[in-house]
């Protein structure tokens, strides 16, 4: 039996993370132009990476199976653009490799996102996500999230314009 094992990520799942989110943009075929999705590079996305992976705030935290990265799911301070609130702490990321999708490795991610929101005694957790992803927003409204009416498009991001809407869930704090 294969068991998924969650933990911070490391230098070292650097590529890894970077493989999977573009596996995970280029499944999407239809949200975004075929030409932006075709042109993505991992090795690109590993330099980003490398930069976006910590940093003050941010928890990384990759799904593993078999000592493989499947997954993985990214917090940090919610920006004032994204959410002028102070008490709000934003999933920026959160993948599962398409070939290991539909088992709860997105849900598990999703719930440890939830548990660090509250260990970090943030109020809300937000995320965005694409108006045309009905799948994703259909995942999210499962657990809870819903649309607060923040809409965005984000043209320098992959040279699109395709509307965003924001998602939110109160986060129950851990008592003192």
């Amino acid at each position: 039996m294969r068991t998924l094992k969650l933990s911070p990520a490391r230098s070292s799942d650097i590529d890894a993370i970077a493989e999977i989110h573009v596996a995970g943009w280029q499944v999407d075929h239809g949200i975004l132009q075929d030409s932006i999705l075709d042109g993505l590079r991992v090795s690109e996305r590993a330099v980003l990476w490398a930069d976006w992976i910590f940093g003050p705030g941010v928890h990384t935290v990759v799904a593993e199976v078999d000592e493989q990265v499947v997954g993985f799911v990214r917090l940090c301070p919610a920006h004032p653009i994204a959410d002028p609130a102070p008490d709000a702490i934003e999933i920026t990321h959160l993948y599962v490799h398409p070939s290991w999708q539909r088992d709860g490795k997105g849900t598990a991610l999703l719930e440890r996102a939830v548990d660090l929101a509250g260990e970090d005694q943030y109020a809300r957790l937000i995320l965005w996500v694409h108006e045309a992803n009905r799948i994703a927003r259909r995942f999210y409204e499962r657990f809870g999230f819903s649309p607060d009416g923040a809409r965005r498009t984000d043209p320098g991001f992959l040279e699109n314009d395709a509307a965003e809407v924001r998602y939110c869930l109160s986060v129950i704090r851990p008592a003192a």
